[in-house]
């Protein structure tokens, strides 16, 4: 995701991968959540006294009992993190702070009915599940699994049908005035031509395949060989997508909206997500949690600013995996560029010098890119 051009769907792809280490367990009678109009409860148990910024601790995933609906309950520093996707390209989210104390039980739940949807405290009505449009989302098997490591204990999970919730005459007319941008139409397309390994599909002329080369040209070949596609989007025909560009980690594929397809950061933005993505497959690690762990851990004050629409997305909007992919991309618009000086103006939280030493250990950018940039850095 990129923030200052719109968002994306690429942690969608490693909360899947995330979910798969988590231990599945029925909910109680062997239900799983109802579609349409159900509820979803817990216990959450906090086993810490504070969770830091750049973790997301997922809780709970599910997806309903007819394959037609799926929930997240995520943990994310100070605030709790509450999903719901149907439609089939409606999301509704809430998130508000959590203030968990370590040892103390906190019962939380969703209700939904249609689109309308609400999150519950110990009781106490939290917040209100906004809507808005994302992409067309994988429908998967019926399934419930629980999280939390030992960061929190889950327990006593409840689903059942039906719910007290008041169907939203506003949620209703927001639905019915957005339609889906249906990506799955681009991937079928045939590619227009192939560049060093990379389909490039749906541009509207040569020179908007040529800076996509441009860009190509400029990754390490061990970057360069991870994407596999990239797709145009007329904006005409994909405007109900809500951000200008996305990752498809798995696949290797970037979107790019029309209006941002020149853009240097957010290119190598959603290229850093999927370099991020097959790093953590070949080695079971992520690059963007070690950059958590070295530049974001201590710094909640720094990030909070990045903290506006993020609630729409998979994680927080200071998560490491963010981060990472965000200062890969304003590294490589600033050396395209030519002024090193913009990244130091751009850092909030780490040495510019020490940014490009840990891009390079990475990999994600070269010797000569690095030694220019460090003519200009602190």
């Amino acid at each position: 995701m990129e923030y200052n051009l719109g968002m994306s769907r690429t942690i969608l792809f490693l909360l899947a991968a995330a979910a798969l280490v988590l231990p599945c367990r029925p909910a109680r009678a062997g239900q799983y959540p109802a579609s349409g109009a159900g509820t979803l409860e817990f216990t959450v148990t906090p086993l810490a006294d504070k969770y830091p910024a750049g973790r997301d601790i997922v809780l709970l995933r599910a997806a309903s009992e007819d394959s037609k609906e799926n929930y997240e309950v995520h943990l994310a520093a100070e605030d709790l993190l509450v999903l719901r996707e149907f439609g089939p390209c409606i999301r509704t989210a809430a998130r508000v702070p959590h203030n968990f104390k370590k040892g103390v039980p906190v019962q939380i739940k969703i209700a939904w009915n249609g689109p309308t949807g609400k999150l519950y405290l110990d009781g106490k009505e939290a917040d209100i599940l906004e809507p808005m449009i994302t992409d067309d989302y994988r429908m998967v098997k019926p399934f419930l699994a629980t999280g939390g490591g030992k960061q929190a204990a889950v327990s006593n999970v409840q689903a059942a049908k039906g719910s007290a919730v008041d169907v939203e005459e506003a949620d209703l007319k927001f639905i019915g005035s957005h339609t889906c941008p249906k990506i799955q139409d681009l991937t079928s397309k045939k590619p227009q031509e192939t560049y060093c390994g990379v389909a490039l599909v749906n541009f509207p002329d040569n020179a908007s395949r040529a800076k996509i080369k441009s860009f190509l040209d400029l990754l390490p070949p061990a970057a360069r060989a991870q994407v596999k596609r990239v797709d145009y989007m007329e904006p005409a025909r994909y405007a109900a997508a809500p951000w200008r560009g996305e990752a498809n980690v798995v696949t290797g594929e970037i979107f790019l909206m029309g209006d941002s397809a020149d853009s240097a950061r957010l290119f190598f933005h959603e290229a850093a997500h999927i370099y991020d993505y097959t790093h953590y497959k070949a080695s079971g690690q992520l690059w963007s949690k070690e950059f958590g762990r070295r530049f974001i851990n201590g710094h909640r004050g720094a990030v909070g600013d990045l903290r506006d629409a993020s609630v729409l997305n998979r994680l927080d909007g200071s998560s490491a995996m963010e981060e990472f992919a965000d200062r890969a991309g304003i590294t490589y618009e600033s050396y395209i560029d030519g002024t090193p000086e913009r990244l130091d103006a751009f850092q909030r939280m780490e040495n510019t010098k020490e940014l490009v030493a840990f891009l390079l250990e990475t990999g994600y950018i070269t010797r000569p890119m690095s030694d220019k940039l460090n003519g200009g850095g602190k």
